[in-house]
């Protein structure tokens, strides 16, 4: 199951604060053709989760057709199926180099876990699996099939965090994570990583990219107007404000 977005590009899981079509607890997961092999980003929560799978099947293709496993942030609704999907589809699985070596590691405390299942935000017993991550530099790039690639840090929600450009036959898409969403908001938490700050900043760094698509992980997409959202959200940072909270 999967929701089809335009050609070759997938919403592959989805949860309670989306489309709800796999595991409440999911982010957005997205499958992109690259014309030469398949990209998931971000991989749902886990710990056994075959949303993407099924989507990717759905389409016609196999999990050996995954090509590069991208993870935003190391939150575990983003990052707690990494470890079951790269063994499904033998795919590296490549990140901010923060956000690498806390999944790698399964350091809890600095994908912010331990504070999520205090405060109830994951099921009783819920465990995360370490997955090795390679590191992805800021402002790296690399084509695959189709598709060129950049990949931005982008700090605010949470340290380690990255977005990923990717331009294919002239549009742009902004795979955002959960550095900014629809209505110009961002998604700030109690953490000890959340920076409103580092929020403006990466306000004004997206702002400067070219894209048409915005494609946050969280609460909706926009196809055509991806950039009015940034364009938003910068503008309140600029007076001294905060934008609003995502989800409310």
């Amino acid at each position: 199951m999967g929701i089809r977005l335009e050609d070759g590009l997938w919403l592959a899981a989805s949860g309670r604060s989306g489309s709800h079509i796999s595991d409440p607890y999911d982010c957005d997961v997205y499958l992109a053709d690259t014309g030469d092999g398949l990209v998931l980003v971000d991989t749902g929560v886990g710990p056994a989760g075959d949303a993407p799978l099924s989507c990717l099947r759905a389409c016609g293709f196999s999990p050996a057709d995954v090509a590069l496993i991208l993870l935003t942030h190391g939150h575990a609704d983003h990052a707690g199926n990494a470890c079951h999907l790269r063994e499904a589809t033998g795919a590296p699985v490549k990140a901010h180099p923060a956000c690498a070596r806390a999944v790698s590691r399964g350091d809890t405390a600095a994908i912010a876990l331990d504070a999520a299942l205090a405060a109830g935000l994951y099921p009783p017993g819920y465990r995360f699996r370490p997955c090795p991550v390679e590191p992805l530099a800021d402002g790296q790039t690399f084509r695959l099939g189709r598709t060129e690639w950049l990949a931005v840090a982008t700090p605010g929600h949470c340290d380690g965090h990255m977005a990923y450009l990717m331009r294919k036959e002239g549009r742009g898409y902004l795979f955002a994570g959960d550095s900014l969403f629809l209505g110009g908001r961002v998604l700030l938490q109690n953490i000890p990583d959340c920076s409103i700050p580092a929020y403006a900043k990466t306000a004004d760094r997206l702002l400067a990219l070219d894209f048409d698509a915005l494609l946050p992980a969280h609460f909706g997409v926009d196809l055509s107007e991806g950039k009015s959202h940034i364009e938003k959200a910068a503008a309140l940072f600029h007076a001294l404000a905060v934008p609003p909270q995502a989800g409310r």
